[in-house]
């Protein structure tokens, strides 16, 4: 009896096991940005554009990068801060700022993975309703 309660006692708290979430799910973003940033950054000089071109990519891309990058390290300074001190405050703010990480990384990854081609120049307008489509009422009915 006396080994099982000191088994229990020596257990990590639900305060560390957030933080132990926080910091894997933390890290597992950041693994997944940088094999992403590195092809993201390939992509870019392999595509079309002249040298010039590809080097004003990469530069304007770098200067976005840096904000996920920053996040980044805000969000580890969270997490050690909240492991030393295990406070509700803390680990709140840690899990504030692995968010703001992780919403900075996705939004920068979305656009590049989700953006839809452009409509042909020679595409017709959007067709409108037909003309024997019947009239809305004022009252909706």
């Amino acid at each position: 009896m006396a080994l099982a309660l000191v088994a229990a006692a020596c257990g990590p708290t639900a305060k560390q096991r957030a933080i132990n979430a926080a910091l894997t799910a933390t890290n597992a973003a950041r693994d997944g940005f940088i094999s992403w940033d590195d092809q993201h950054q390939q992509s870019i000089v392999d595509g079309p554009g002249t040298a010039d071109e590809k080097t004003a990519k990469i530069a304007d891309y770098r200067a976005k990068r840096e904000k996920v990058v920053q996040a980044f390290v805000v969000a580890y300074s969270a997490l050690a801060a909240a492991a030393a001190d295990q406070t509700v405050m803390k680990i709140a703010e840690a899990a504030k700022a692995c968010q703001t990480a992780y919403e900075l990384l996705k939004a920068m990854m979305e656009p590049a993975a989700t953006a839809a081609p452009p409509p042909p120049a020679s595409a017709p307008p959007p067709a409108s309703a037909p003309a024997s489509a019947p009239a809305a009422t004022p009252n909706g009915g």
